[in-house]
């Protein structure tokens, strides 16, 4: 009975996902394929019965248009088919992990970036005449030594060939260290130590000195003035220019200015001393110290030294840890852990299951006459036979019939640049082989990816949706409509008591890279001519004339009157604009054709998208299964 009640069920829901929502002509589109969509674009504002029918018109109305551009081979354009190379390039590597050991070392990742470690530590090397074994009894003798508070006699460890390094790596967190030193970290409790752990050859000894809540990511902005490390009068000449310079700052001096005249950071300097942004463990600990000690925007530490010099460093804004993950914090996080070697996992663990999808299958060969193939290909360049195996000899095969050949291993090898000569060639061999079968099957599964990753041939196939859609709005509607000047001019005629000017203003608009350059500029208007301000900043201010409406203005206020205004800051990129008002106009006034022509644009676009879709409706008659629709709507209310 429980069996025939899960078949039941099984194809009730097979039925609900093969259900047609909507048809189109002799198209059809299924519930599940509108639902994905509409989930994939929604907001949190889009809630209830209205947001769901709004997006299903859009949604018929996308799929018309796309449908048009199939008909007329939209998609067989050389350029389109290179922007799809392209962009499954782009993409491919993102698909190739597996899913849930990527999910793990994520979650593991965001839940780690929470918090900072202060870690400590010893290093023991060993000397070449000093054994692994030797160096791990060490290693648990020191361990048991600084656990019990007793000395360490690093004399007795010389003599055994080993060299005893305490480190100090400050403050730690997720990505700082090697992801095998890492999950040794964070396991540790306050002041404990780790047991010994052997990482390239060494032995580590680590211990948190204790935690805090992760301070996130800082971008400051610094004056190096660099310093010899002994002390003396060229020393303390330039402790008194460090000290001059934050002298010069406190009193309202320019510290992009400063930085370009006194910066020995040639990194920086030409940027105002703007380093990107950063966390802990990126640079020493002495430098780290300083800047995250920093509270406020704006604000600028004393002159402190490190091995480099004496650093004045000023805030210019912080990205703490939020307490809930939002998703540009996730999508930060996801780039960076496939940027980090950890990433591996999640590719080996694909590679098992790559080889199930594609039905990967060794076939069986004699490996002393393989090699002898390769040996004569690689050392004297001739293709010889080798008992029952020669060049086009098939080492495995794929379910989809591609093989591969002992000439695409001899090409492999060629071109991998790891070939020892002599006695270790085919010690070569067998290293390559391993690398050479999972770069073929991940070759042959990334080939096939949209058949096997129902996410990545969505994304491929939204994307080439996108492009054609964009290639005939181009051709139907926004080139037709700029093009056509006798179009737009006799649109204008005939609807020309809608383009009027609002309350409006002759201006200028200065966009700036940064607070500080627009206070600038501010301040040389009041001496010299926008256009001489805008040329002085080339690179960093681009400035704009021409009249606007009040609505258009970066001005916070509403009674504008002639002058100029203070700036206004972009909270998400640090970017600056503000306005000069040179003349006011009343509301009212006609706009001419020059005037309104992009209003006149934008509405004889709309026009001609309207006449379009009408013809799409009449081509391919839309048919909404209302039942299904229905249904659909009661469960998501």
């Amino acid at each position: 009975m429980r069996r025939w009640l899960f078949l039941i069920f099984c194809i009730l829901c097979v039925r609900a996902e093969s259900q047609t929502l909507f048809s189109y002509g002799k198209h059809a589109v299924s519930r599940q394929e509108f639902f994905n969509a509409f989930n994939k674009n929604r907001t949190s504002a889009d809630t209830g019965k209205n947001a769901m029918k709004d997006y299903l018109n859009l949604y018929i109305v996308f799929k018309l248009k796309v449908q048009d551009a199939i008909d007329h081979q939209i998609d067989t354009l050389p350029s389109l088919q290179a922007d799809l190379q392209s962009f499954k390039n782009q993409i491919r590597d993102n698909y190739l992990y597996d899913k849930k050991e990527f999910n793990f070392l994520l979650e593991q990742a965001l839940s780690r970036s929470r918090k900072d470690i202060l870690l400590s530590g010893y290093l023991l090397k060993a000397k070449s005449f000093a054994d692994s074994l030797t160096l791990k009894k060490a290693a648990l003798n020191v361990r048991d030594r600084l656990i019990q508070h007793q000395p360490i006699d690093e004399n007795a460890l010389a003599q055994n060939g080993i060299r005893l390094i305490k480190q100090d790596y400050g403050y730690i967190t997720v990505f700082s260290l090697p992801y095998q030193i890492e999950n040794v970290v964070y396991r540790l409790k306050p002041e404990e130590y780790s047991e010994p752990f052997s990482f390239k050859e060494n032995y580590y000894i680590l211990r948190n000195e204790g935690e805090r809540p992760a301070v996130g990511k800082i971008k400051i902005a610094q004056i190096l003035v660099s310093s010899p490390q002994n002390s003396g009068p060229s020393h303390d000449k330039i402790k008194k220019l460090a000290d001059s310079i934050y002298n010069v700052l406190q009193n309202g001096g320019d510290f992009v200015d400063l930085a370009k005249q006194f910066s020995d950071d040639r990194m920086t300097y030409l940027n105002g001393g703007e380093m990107p942004e950063f966390g802990v463990g990126k640079f020493s600990p002495d430098f780290e110290e300083h800047v995250f000690a920093l509270k406020r925007d704006g604000e600028i530490a004393k002159p402190f030294q490190t091995a480099f010099g004496f650093h004045i460093v000023k805030r210019i804004s912080a990205s703490p840890v939020p307490e809930k993950f939002g998703e540009d914090y996730v999508y930060q996080m996801k780039q960076e852990l496939q940027n980090d070697p950890r990433i591996k996992l999640a590719k080996d663990k694909l590679l098992d299951k790559a080889k199930i999808r594609t039905g990967f299958s060794l076939k069986h060969f004699d490996k002393n006459n393989f090699y002898r193939i390769s040996d004569s290909s690689l050392v004297a360049n001739r293709n010889i036979s080798a008992g029952a195996l020669n060049q086009n000899s098939v080492l495995f095969a794929f379910n989809d019939h591609k093989q591969i050949q002992i000439k695409d291993w001899d090409q492999y090898i060629r071109n991998s640049g790891k070939i020892e000569g002599g006695s270790l060639l085919h010690s070569s061999y067998d290293k390559l082989w391993p690398e050479f079968i999972a770069f073929s099957v991940l070759r042959n599964y990334s080939g096939r990816l949209s058949s096997f990753d129902p996410e990545y041939a969505g994304q491929i196939r939204n994307f080439n949706e996108g492009n054609m859609l964009f290639e005939m709005m181009q051709r139907k509607v926004w080139n037709k409509a700029s093009k056509d000047t006798d179009a737009l001019k006799n649109f204008y005629d005939t609807h020309q008591a809608k383009y009027v000017w609002n309350k409006s203003a002759e201006a200028v608009i200065f966009s700036c890279n940064n607070e500080m350059t627009a206070k600038q500029c501010e301040e040389e208007l009041e001496h010299t001519g926008w256009r001489k301000v805008a040329e002085n900043h080339a690179g960093y201010v681009q400035a704009d004339s021409a009249r606007f409406e009040f609505s258009q203005l970066p001005v916070h206020k509403t009674d504008i009157q002639t002058g100029i205004y203070s700036p206004v800051v972009n909270e998400n990129d640090g970017t600056a604009s503000f306005v000069q008002i040179l003349k006011l106009y009343p509301s009212g006034m006609q706009r001419s054709f020059k005037d309104a022509r992009g209003l006149v644009t934008e509405d004889y676009q709309k026009v001609l998208e309207r006449q379009w879709v009408n013809e799409l409706k009449k081509r391919y008659p839309v048919k909404v299964n209302e039942g299904v629709l229905n249904n659909l709507l009661r469960e998501n209310k």
